[in-house]
């Protein structure tokens, strides 16, 4: 029953308490105690999470749509991967000059997929599952009354008055955000 992003607010408010915290009490002195094998498998939980999303998403064409979108979609994937992966080894080929070659690895990523944006843009008769953009810059979120909600979210409530309560459960998952942005910045 508690309103989302006014509880978001309160999450942001907790970790950003909770970070200070950390920053007063040298919280980053306990990294020194943190294994190398411990960056690696953090490192690997946060990969897996990605790959695995974007194989979902891909595999998942597979049964929602035709086959040539799906195939379609498969190639622009796995293409835009195989370049990516490709201009960063570029880094140590004899191509053109060493300038050229750590641009290439350096933004390599950018690169390819802004090509394979451009080929998905090329075969517009291909319908892929793209991103839907609204026609106004302006909130999604629609209150009740029909009405766009406002940019700055008001803690207390949008729509009905947000429980004290809500307030001190929201410190709950901030500490856990907060424990995985100490992490991500600090390993």
């Amino acid at each position: 029953g508690l309103e989302f992003l006014p509880a978001r607010v309160w999450q942001a408010a907790w970790c950003s308490l909770f970070t200070v915290v950390l920053a007063l009490c040298d919280g980053s002195a306990v990294c020194a105690y943190i294994t190398q094998f411990t960056e690696d498998v953090f490192s690997a939980l946060i990969s897996f999470t990605y790959i695995l999303a974007a194989l979902f998403n891909i595999f998942r064409a597979f049964h929602e749509s035709s086959k040539e979108v799906a195939f379609f979609q498969f190639i622009l994937a796995f293409g835009a991967f195989g370049m990516c992966m490709y201009f960063k080894g570029f880094r140590r080929t004899s191509w053109m000059t060493k300038w050229f070659r750590n641009l290439f690895a350096n933004f390599g990523v950018t690169v390819s997929l802004l090509i394979f944006s451009g080929i998905a843009g090329i075969f517009k008769e291909v319908n892929i599952s793209t991103l839907n953009l609204p026609d106004k810059f302006e909130p999604t979120m629609k209150l009740s009354d029909g009405t766009v909600r406002p940019w700055v979210i008001n803690p207390l409530g949008m729509e009905k008055d947000f429980p004290v309560w809500g307030i001190f459960f929201a410190a709950f998952p901030a500490m856990g955000l907060c424990i995985l942005g100490f992490l991500d910045q600090n390993l």
